[in-house]
């Protein structure tokens, strides 16, 4: 009986120190202040100790329970709503990342078709450039060997009665012949100044 009452009364004092929401969140930290205390007093008044020590049930008025379970059970979402949340925040941050990579490499790629598209409407540039350099040369070369004015259209006049002899059928200048306009001065055709 003296144990008993001597356990009652450091229990209670123990259990003064924590409000009812501690006793369910940290029912096991409780337990080990009243077995230290409880043990301190022992040793001291009664010669015994105390080597463990539970806490069972924990009686609270029913709506007070409930409460106290709701919190912890709100306290315990907001917890993982917050884990959530974090992990998101890393996961969209890694999209992020992923997408100014897409963007970078994109772009990269498209400079690099731009660049490809530029240099060969250059080279076809060049090549054209030097194919009509050389016809004009041609041209001119012609023209000098015939002895014809440069100033008037005599070589583009030659130039197009020669295609009228070329071969149309047969290979060998035979097949369909030519046609003409009748009434029109070929001079003026031929020199686009109709």
């Amino acid at each position: 009986q003296v144990m008993d009452n001597e356990a009652r009364a450091v229990l209670a004092n123990v259990a003064c120190n924590y409000t009812a929401y501690k006793f369910f969140a940290e029912k096991q930290a409780i337990a080990l202040d009243m077995q230290n205390k409880l043990n301190a007093d022992f040793s001291s008044k009664l010669f015994a100790s105390v080597d463990a020590l539970q806490i069972e049930t924990i009686e609270l008025p029913y709506a007070f329970s409930n409460a106290i379970l709701e919190s912890i059970k709100t306290k315990q979402d907001i917890q993982a709503k917050s884990k959530y949340k974090e992990n998101m925040e890393v996961t969209f941050q890694q999209e992020i990342m992923v997408s100014e990579q897409i963007k970078n490499q994109t772009i990269a790629l498209a400079r690099g078709e731009a660049e490809k598209i530029w240099q060969r409407a250059m080279a076809n540039a060049r090549i054209t450039n030097a194919t009509v350099d050389a016809e004009i040369s041609a041209y001119g070369k012609i023209q000098a060997a015939m002895g014809l004015d440069t100033a008037s259209n005599h070589l583009l006049q030659y130039m197009w009665w020669e295609s009228q002899k070329e071969p149309h059928g047969d290979g060998k200048g035979g097949g369909k012949s030519a046609a003409y306009m009748i009434g029109v001065d070929q001079a003026v055709y031929v020199g686009g100044r109709s």
